[in-house]
């Protein structure tokens, strides 16, 4: 539909095949959604995405990029990517609220101000290293990404009304099925295939905090008290 070069096209499709990750479970918190299922969802998709990414992936460069059949998706690799992006953190973060309830509480407090801040710095630090091409890349895959990320939110949205989902966990699904981690997707591309091929999940990274945060807006407004 948009006519993408095949390194857009794979990098595009590597993106979609990412899990949701930290970013979706952190809106999710912030927008007063239903955390656990969030982070659940996360976690279930985490495992699936560990065969998924490379099969994908290989699809993607079969319909795309026909002249590059010397790039894969080491399954090794990529697994170890997955865990200590993902499953790492999680399990950490279950295995403390398991072992004491009342201090979990008290760091997620501490843990929540952390994640803003550096999420601010990581927006920051985004637009800052991209800016003298930030208009090229924009130019080259932005009406790409902006479908994806708008039309997986929607498709979320009108699938959990259909299903009269509460609120709140219509706010975590909206999040998790529309923040992609992008952050995964530009370490896999990056790692196996070129720079070129990251350039959708990187754009994806910039764009996809402005939907994020009207979302966080919308769900607090709804649920003013946490």
């Amino acid at each position: 539909l948009f006519g993408l070069r095949s390194e857009l096209a794979v990098g595009l499709v590597v993106l979609t095949a990412c899990p949701g990750g930290a970013h979706s479970n952190l809106f999710t918190n912030l927008a007063r959604g239903d955390t656990a299922l969030s982070v659940t969802m996360t976690a279930v998709s985490g495992v699936l995405t560990v065969v998924t990414i490379p099969l994908i992936a290989s699809g993607a460069l079969q319909a795309f990029a026909t002249g590059e059949s010397d790039l894969s998706l080491p399954m090794g690799e990529t697994v170890t990517k997955v865990f200590v992006l993902m499953a790492l953190p999680i399990a950490t973060g279950m295995a403390l609220r398991a072992w004491s309830e009342k201090y979990a509480r008290l760091m997620e407090k501490i843990v929540k101000s952390i994640a803003v801040f550096l999420l601010v710095v990581l927006i920051a630090g985004a637009v800052g290293r991209q800016a003298s091409r930030l208009g090229e890349l924009v130019h080259e895959v932005g009406a790409a990404v902006v479908a994806l990320n708008v039309g997986t939110m929607l498709l979320g949205f009108v699938v959990t009304r259909s299903l009269a989902l509460p609120g709140r966990q219509t706010i975590a699904i909206v999040m998790e099925v529309g923040i992609q981690n992008s952050a995964l997707a530009v370490g896999l591309t990056m790692s196996f295939y070129g720079a070129d091929y990251a350039v959708p999940a990187i754009v994806y990274s910039l764009f996809v905090y402005l939907t994020g945060f009207l979302i966080v807006l919308i769900g607090r407004t709804i649920y003013p008290e946490p």
